[in-house]
C-alpha cells in the first residue's frame, strides 16, 4: 500500500491556486565549507561545518519570528508542508541548545533508561538495543544520538497532541487562558520521562529560558493546528508501519534527515534500512470523494542505516 501511495503525485484537485515559493529544504541550504579545522567539522565525509548548520537553523528561526514564512489564504498542500517546516525550524534550535549531547551524559544513563527511551519511540524507531542501534547509525547521528531522540520525541508529542488527537478548544480560549494551559503542558513535558533524561543540566535562569522558549514554540504550534483544523479533508500520519522499510532517494514518501547531509539526487543510501522516523509523512484524504484518494503533503524525515566507515572514524579520532 505504501508503494502505491508513493507513486501518487502531490497535486491539488481544486482550481489552481496562486503559485507559492516552496520553502528551502534543509539539505539544500547547507553550504560546503572551504576552511576550518578538522575538529570543527560535523560530518567529515562531506566536510560540512557545525557553524554553517547552526547559522542556518537560527536564521530560519529569525525568519519565522519576523513573519517571513507565513500561510497562504487557502490550505494547500504547499502551505501544510510549509507549516510543518516552520515547526521544525522553531524546534530544532531548542533541541540543539538544550539536548544533553555530551558522551559522558550518555554513559551515565542506565540500561533501563536507554531501553525506556527507545520503547517510547515504538512505531517510530526500530526496537533494538541502544548500542546495537548506535552502531548502525551514521557517525554524526551516533555522536548526537540523544539530540536526535529528543527531536523525535518532541515532534511525536506535537503531532499527537495538536494534529492527530487535537484539542482545538485551545483556539477558543482567551489568550491568557490558553497561555496558562500551554504552560502546564510545557512544564509537564520537560519534567516527564524520558524527555528529562535527554536534557542537559541548567541553572535556574537557564531553565526559565528553556521553558519560555518551548512555550513560545507550543503557542505557535497551537496557532497552526487551528488553521489545519479548518482544512478540508483528513490527515494521516505515517511512521514505520506506513512507510517503505528501505530508503530510496527518489521516494515520494521519504526524505533523509538533515544529519545525513544527502545531496539531492545522491543514491548512496538507497536500499538501506530505515531506523528512525523523526518526522512522519503526512497524507491528506478528501473524505467526500469516492474513492477517497490520498495526497502526500509532507515527506517523512528518516534516519537510515549508514554505519561509519573506518576512515571516517580515524579522521574523527584525529580531531578530538
Amino acid at each position: 500500500m505504501a508503494t502505491t501511495r508513493a507513486k501518487r503525485k502531490v497535486r491539488e484537485n481544486s482550481s489552481p491556486a496562486t503559485p507559492r515559493k516552496k520553502p528551502t529544504q534543509e539539505q539544500s541550504t547547507m553550504q560546503e565549507s572551504n576552511g576550518g579545522s578538522v575538529k570543527d567539522r560535523m560530518y567529515y565525509r562531506d566536510l560540512f561545518m557545525e557553524t554553517d548548520y547552526l547559522r542556518e537553523i537560527y536564521s530560519r528561526q529569525f525568519m519565522v519570528n519576523k513573519g517571513c514564512m507565513g500561510w497562504a489564504g487557502n490550505v494547500s498542500f504547499e502551505s501544510i508542508d510549509e507549516d510543518h517546516t516552520i515547526i521544525r525550524s522553531l524546534l530544532r534550535p531548542w533541541v540543539v541548545d538544550f539536548a544533553a549531547s555530551e558522551t559522558d551524559h550518555e554513559k551515565s544513563l542506565l540500561a533501563e533508561q536507554k531501553e525506556h527511551i527507545i520503547r517510547s519511540l515504538k512505531g517510530s524507531c526500530v526496537q533494538e538495543d541502544w548500542d546495537v542501534l548506535k552502531a548502525r547509525l551514521p557517525q554524526l547521528v551516533g555522536k548526537r544520538m540523544m539530540e536526535v531522540f529528543l527531536e523525535a520525541l518532541m515532534l511525536k508529542d506535537i503531532h499527537t497532541r495538536f494534529f492527530e488527537n487535537p484539542g482545538h478548544e485551545l483556539g477558543k480560549y482567551h489568550q491568557e487562558r490558553r497561555t496558562a494551559l500551554l504552560g502546564d503542558i510545557v512544564d509537564g513535558l520537560i519534567a516527564s520521562k524520558p524527555i528529562c533524561w535527554l536534557l542537559k543540566s541548567l541553572t535556574e535562569e537557564e531553565e526559565r529560558e528553556r521553558r519560555n522558549y518551548l512555550l513560545a514554540i507550543y503557542q505557535k504550534v497551537a496557532e497552526i493546528s487551528t488553521h489545519h483544523a479548518a482544512a478540508r479533508g483528513c490527515f494521516d500520519f505515517h511512521r514505520l508501519e506506513g512507510l517503505e522499510q528501505t530508503f530510496q532517494e527518489a521516494s515520494d514518501m521519504l526524505r533523509a534527515h538533515v544529519y545525513h547531509f544527502l545531496p539531492k539526487g545522491d543514491t548512496k543510501l538507497d536500499g538501506r534500512r530505515v531506523l528512525l522516523v523523526v518526522h512522519p509523512a503526512i497524507l491528506r484524504t478528501y473524505v467526500n470523494e469516492a474513492p477517497c484518494p490520498e495526497f502526500i503533503c509532507t515527506k517523512a524525515h528518516v534516519i537510515v542505516e549508514d554505519p561509519p566507515k573506518q576512515e571516517d572514524t580515524e579522521v574523527d579520532n584525529q580531531g578530538e
